[in-house]
């Protein structure tokens, strides 16, 4: 048999709720008239201070340094934007949207670097599929500002050398970022980002 509350348990319930309500009615009309104002002026400057709290955290970090003569980057960090792009229509993805930072450590915000990025797409079978070079003019067209600071932004199609009409199928793109040669000759060592694996054909 289900145990129904007792009439006392709803009873008391009701008077508790209904006694609140009323004292808190009677201690607001007994408010002094200056507090009342002081109350109903911080309810109106609240949401100033937090929309003002907002808009401080999307800013960037103050008095950063500016980035460092002769920086060599130590990390090339990738993203590729999905769904890719069919940019003819025709139902097959064509184009990978890539953006790449440079960073070295000890400084916060991304690099601009003179030098030459190239990317590989490799089959699943670990085959060079397409490569793209960029050099280093078409590398300082590519730069975009972003939050962390410079980006670089590609547009990598598989269309000029061959049909974008595969199967189904994950393929591996990687990323290499070699710097221009130094002040003192030396060539500085390329850097690589992850291999980032997506999805193309139907």
């Amino acid at each position: 048999m289900t145990n129904q509350p007792s009439d006392k348990t709803n009873q008391t319930g009701g008077t508790d709720s209904l006694s609140l309500g009323s004292l808190a009615r009677t201690q607001t009309r007994q408010l002094n008239p200056w507090l009342r104002f002081i109350c109903a002026l911080a309810g109106l400057l609240a949401p100033i201070a937090i929309l003002t709290g907002c808009v401080t955290e999307g800013k960037q970090p103050r008095n950063v340094a500016a980035q460092p003569a002769e920086t060599i980057p130590t990390t090339l960090q990738m993203w590729v934007r999905t769904p890719l792009p069919d940019t003819d229509g025709n139902g097959f993805p064509d184009t990978l949207p890539v953006t790449v930072y440079l960073f070295v450590e000890g400084y916060p915000l991304s690099l601009d670097v003179p030098g030459t990025f190239r990317f590989e797409l490799l089959s699943a079978e670990g085959k060079l599929a397409r490569a793209w070079t960029f050099d280093e003019a078409q590398c300082k067209a590519a730069i975009r500002r972003a939050g962390p600071g410079p980006a670089y932004v590609f547009a990598l199609s598989i269309l000029g050398d061959g049909s974008d009409r595969v199967r189904r199928q994950s393929v591996d793109l990687t990323a290499t970022f070699t710097p221009r040669l130094s002040a003192l000759g030396s060539q500085p060592e390329p850097v690589r980002a992850r291999t980032t694996t997506i999805q193309l054909g139907q």
